[in-house]
C-alpha cells in the first residue's frame, strides 16, 4: 500500500509476453465477480471510494496492455490468453480499463460478458490475492521509437461481503480513500561512469529509480512490500541502427537485478557490442512474481540509451563520458540520451 503522500509525491515526481502455461479450459465464476477501483459510490451500492490513474502524458487510446493473476499461482485467474482485454481502442462493453473523466479507472467482473480466465479466483478472507498491470505507451503509441513507457500495478485481496468482491481503491489504504494514482515511466538508465573494456563492449555503472513508487496494494493482513510484487529490474539490450521500440519482445533482457523495496545506485552492467558497425541501446523492463508459478515479465521497456560501440569514432563533445554518444539535436519529439 502507499499513503495518500506517498501517491502525491509518486504524481509530482507483443505482442504481450504470453505466460508459457495455457490451461485448457476457462472456468466460469458464478456469480460473476466485480473488480473495480470506480463505480458503485452511492450508499445504496456500499458508498465505495472512486480511485482514478492520471493518465497525462501516456498515450491513453486503447493501446495499452492490462493484465491480471492470482499473486499466489500466476497460472490461476489470469487473462494471458486475451480472453479479458482492458481495452478495444475505446472503453466499452466488457472491457474494465474506463474512462473516468480525463483519468481511467478498472471497472469490471469476472466472466461478467465476455470476461473468463484461466480459473475463477477465490475471494474468501484469507483466500487468493489478485494482481492488476497496466502497461502503456507514451504520446504517439506504439512502436514507441524514441520514447518511454509507463506502469501502474495493483494488488489487493477479496472482500466477499461487499459488492466490489475485488476493491482495488483499497491500496490507498484502511479505510480506502478517494485517489488519483500516478502513472509513472519505466526507469531509464542513469549512467554515471563508463569505460571500454578489453572485449569491446562498453562498461557501465548506473542508477535506477524506485519503481516501488509505481505499485500500490493492501490486504486484510496489511499492506505487503512493493518487493512481495516486484521482482526485478531487466537489464535489456539491443544491437543494431536504431532503437527498436517499446515492445521487450524486441529486446534481449537476460541480466536483472533484484528490486529491494528501494532505488539501486551504482549497478555495473557490461553492456556488450557484438561489432562496431552498429551501436547497442540499453532499457530496463521489469519482473513481476507469479508465487508458484511463472514469473510476470513486463510486455515493455522503458526509454532506451544508445552505447557508442565503434571506438574509432571520437566523442563530439568533451563533456561525454567515453562510450556514450550525445542525442543531435533533432525534433523535440527525440528524447536526449544520457551522458
Amino acid at each position: 500500500m502507499k499513503s495518500i503522500l506517498r501517491i502525491l509525491a509518486g504524481a509530482a515526481a507483443v505482442a504481450v509476453l504470453v505466460m508459457a502455461a495455457a490451461p485448457a479450459a476457462q472456468a466460469q465464476c458464478a456469480p460473476g465477480q466485480v473488480f473495480a477501483s470506480i463505480g458503485l459510490a452511492k450508499p445504496t451500492q456500499g458508498g465505495h471510494k472512486q480511485v482514478t490513474v492520471d493518465t497525462t502524458g501516456v498515450d491513453n487510446t486503447g493501446k495499452e496492455i492490462g493484465r491480471f493473476w492470482a499473486a499466489a499461482n500466476s497460472n490461476n485467474a489470469n487473462n494471458f490468453a486475451g480472453t479479458c482485454p482492458s481495452t478495444n481502442n475505446v472503453a466499452t462493453g466488457d472491457t474494465w480499463w474506463d474512462l473516468s473523466g480525463t483519468n481511467r479507472g478498472i471497472n469490471g467482473g469476472f466472466t461478467i460478458g465476455t470476461c473468463t480466465m484461466t480459473s475463477c479466483p477465490n475471494p474468501a478472507v484469507g483466500g487468493d490475492e489478485m494482481i492488476f498491470l497496466v502497461e502503456e505507451y507514451g504520446p504517439g503509441g506504439p512502436p514507441g521509437v524514441g520514447g518511454t513507457a509507463f506502469w501502474v500495478g495493483l494488488r489487493v485481496d477479496g472482500t466477499p461481503a461487499a459488492a466490489r468482491l475485488w476493491d482495488i481503491a483499497r491500496v490507498t489504504g484502511t479505510p480506502p480513500v478517494n485517489a488519483v494514482l500516478p502513472f509513472l515511466q519505466f526507469p531509464t538508465p542513469q549512467v554515471t561512469a563508463s569505460s571500454r573494456n578489453l572485449t569491446g563492449g562498453v562498461d557501465t555503472v548506473n542508477n535506477y529509480v524506485d519503481i516501488g513508487l509505481n505499485m500500490h496494494a493492501n490486504s486484510a493482513a496489511g499492506a505487503p512490500p512493493d518487493s512481495a510484487t516486484i521482482k526485478s529490474y531487466d537489464l535489456c539490450t539491443f544491437h543494431g541502427p536504431a532503437d527498436p521500440g517499446r515492445l521487450r519482445g524486441a529486446w534481449n533482457c537476460s541480466s536483472s537485478v533484484v528490486y529491494a523495496n528501494g532505488a539501486v545506485s551504482g549497478n555495473p552492467f557490461k553492456v556488450p557490442c557484438t561489432d562496431i558497425i552498429a551501436d547497442t541501446w540499453f532499457a530496463v523492463g521489469v519482473t513481476f512474481s507469479g508465487g508458484a508459478g511463472p514469473n510476470v515479465p513486463s510486455a515493455l521497456v522503458g526509454r532506451a540509451i544508445q552505447i557508442e560501440c565503434d571506438p574509432t569514432i571520437a566523442d563530439p563533445e568533451p563533456l561525454v563520458r567515453p562510450g556514450l554518444r550525445p542525442t543531435p539535436k533533432k525534433a523535440a519529439s527525440k528524447p536526449a540520451r544520457t551522458r
